[in-house]
């Protein structure tokens, strides 16, 4: 007689047929069918790559253990697997089943003692396996020239354990772009767009494939800048705007253009650089107050911007937003600026000057002049400087000469209260390199890579550790391995043979880059800057040319000097833009 029992939930099997008292067919008769075979499963559901163990258990009616016989396990018509039924409890873990349901079965083959069976049908809902989505781009801020990069990480999430990687697509989203990538062997799927200036959120999100699901959206961002103004061969800070010079010998200029000294035609400000119109083949190029001059190849010079004192060099008096010849001039090797005079150095070592003389600047007893004039008394010139009213030259010999205002001691000649419209001796200089005037002091570079500086120190602008002015040379402490030297009004700054710069003063905008804001009479180094090639400082901004031809420029950013493409001041380094 067979029955079918219902057994909490699961089906039973059950066969009944006569047994002896001790669970044993008599001799010569048939294997009894009587047990119950009762699948089950643990868990209940998973996920792929999860392995599923499977019970069975085999109960003879009258008691005991199954005494051998095979167990095979059947997901549908598939056969999993078989185990040997060697105690009441046969356990079997399956390899992970594919996402889906499956109806799983266990088929008894019997043994001595007990008869073939099927044991109840057991559901099992496998689930697609997890996944974690990562997103990053590999470089940002991006020039806008580049296209980003951004790069999303699909990985199996606990409690997966599989080699096996998701194969599905990764939808990225910027704003309105999107794109679909599919994820590589590696689990990796890398996104190139060309994504406009700014600050761009970005998503990543997984689609899912045959095994595994689809993930979280992951999120990053990624900014996108101007591409660095580069190929530039030199530097030159005015009053309120910079200028540089590309190796193709273009000019171009930023900052405030009031007097059209951009020299673009217009008066427009502007933060990012500008073209000069009509220049080329320029080799150096020096900014004034308000105005521009530009050394051309072949010994002539140009000049452009406010020219109100004369000092655009072409025999007029007026502004110009584009370049003017500076009359009669030929031979200049070099060009320096001052607030409203400029000189230039001739082949033969004589220096020439125009624009304001009202303090001697020019090197002239006869004031102003629209065109150049000759420095009284100069002779075996190598370098020059024009501060805001003075005038400073080194001569062949390494001793330096001074003229024009003294009101601080600025000429070096031990003395003050007076200007001078002939060059003076600068005591205790016999070695220099080079030459910078700022604002009320002066400063040499000497031979040795150390630095002197005189006049006004009322802001550390001397660097010798005090506030103390002094009509003579100082000696700028610790500061060894000099290159370079600029004086701007109230500070100064030097490059140095290791690449680095050092700036010492008043640091009222940030001028010293050091991030502090905070004077210092005494060199600092000025902050993330490397491989400078050339620097130039004037009244509250600092500008340097690096070996890979970029620029870096700080401090106040009224009028966009720093060019940036922002107004925004900063104490540190920012790194000159394309337009």
């Amino acid at each position: 007689m067979l029955r079918r029992i219902s057994i909490v939930g699961v089906l039973v099997v059950v066969a009944v047929m006569g047994l002896d008292r001790g669970g044993v067919a008599p001799a010569g008769a048939a294997p009894p069918n009587a047990k119950a075979i009762v699948l089950s499963a643990s868990p209940g559901s998973t996920v792929w790559t999860q392995a599923l163990r499977l019970s069975v258990s085999i109960t003879p009616r009258g008691g005991g253990a199954p005494r051998g016989g095979t167990v095979r396990f059947l997901d549908g018509d598939t056969p999993l697997g078989t185990a040997t039924a060697t105690t009441r409890i046969t356990t079997f873990t399956t390899a992970a089943l594919t996402p889906g349901p499956h109806t799983i079965t266990a088929a008894y083959d019997g043994d001595v003692v007990i008869a073939p069976g099927t044991s109840n049908a057991v559901t099992i809902t496998v689930a697609k396996a997890p996944t974690t989505t990562t997103v990053a781009p590999t470089a940002t801020p991006v020039p806008v020239d580049q296209t980003a990069e951004l790069r999303a990480v699909v990985r199996p999430a606990a409690p997966a354990n599989t080699a096996l990687r998701p194969t599905g697509t990764v939808r990225f989203t910027a704003g309105t772009r999107s794109g679909v990538v599919k994820v590589n062997a590696n689990g990796v799927a890398t996104w190139r767009p060309a994504l406009p200036l700014g600050d761009h959120p970005v998503t990543a999100t997984y689609s899912g494939d045959a095994e595994y699901a689809a993930g979280d959206p992951a999120s990053t961002a990624v900014t996108v800048v101007r591409a660095p103004l580069d190929d530039l061969h030199t530097i030159a800070v005015g009053d309120e705007h910079s200028c540089a010079v590309s190796l193709d010998g273009t000019a171009r200029c930023w900052g405030n253009n009031a007097g059209g000294q951009l020299g673009d035609g217009t008066t427009t400000d502007s933060s990012l650089p500008v073209t000069v119109a009509g220049l080329s083949d320029v080799t150096a190029i020096a900014g004034g107050g308000r105005f521009t001059c530009a050394l051309i190849d072949g010994g002539t010079v140009s000049c452009w911007g406010y020219g109100t004192s004369g000092q655009l060099g072409n025999g007029a008096a007026t502004d110009s937003s584009i370049p003017v010849p500076v009359s009669g001039l030929t031979g200049a090797v070099a060009i320096t600026t001052g607030l409203i005079h400029a000189c230039a150095l001739i082949d033969d070592g004589t220096v020439r000057c125009w624009g304001n003389g009202v303090f001697g600047q020019l090197g002239t007893a006869s004031g102003g002049s629209t065109t150049p004039v000759s420095v009284t008394g100069l002779a075996d010139v190598t370098a020059l400087s024009a501060g805001t009213f003075h005038t400073c030259a080194v001569i062949e010999d390494g001793t330096a000469r001074c003229w024009g205002n003294n009101s601080s001691g600025e000429l070096g000649g031990g003395f003050s209260s007076f200007s001078s419209a002939t060059p003076v001796p600068v005591d205790g200089v016999d070695a220099a390199a080079a030459i910078t005037a700022g604002g009320s002091h002066s400063c040499a570079l000497l031979e040795g890579g150390t630095a002197r500086c005189w006049g006004l120190n009322s802001t550390g602008a001397l660097g010798d550790g005090t506030t103390t002015g002094s009509l003579l040379p100082v000696t700028v402490a610790g500061l060894t391995g000099a290159t370079a030297i600029s004086a701007g009004n109230g500070y100064t700054c030097a490059g140095l043979d290791d690449g680095t710069a050092r700036c010492w003063g008043t640091n009222w905008g940030g001028n010293l880059g050091d991030g502090t804001g905070t004077n210092s009479s005494v060199p600092v180094v000025v902050s993330g800057l490397s491989e400078v090639a050339a620097i130039s400082a004037w009244s509250s901004h600092t500008c340097a040319v690096r070996a890979d031809g970029t620029a870096r420029c700080w401090g106040v950013n009224q009028f966009g000097r720093l060019g940036d493409g922002t107004t925004d001041p900063t104490l540190v380094p920012v790194t000159v833009v394309e337009p």
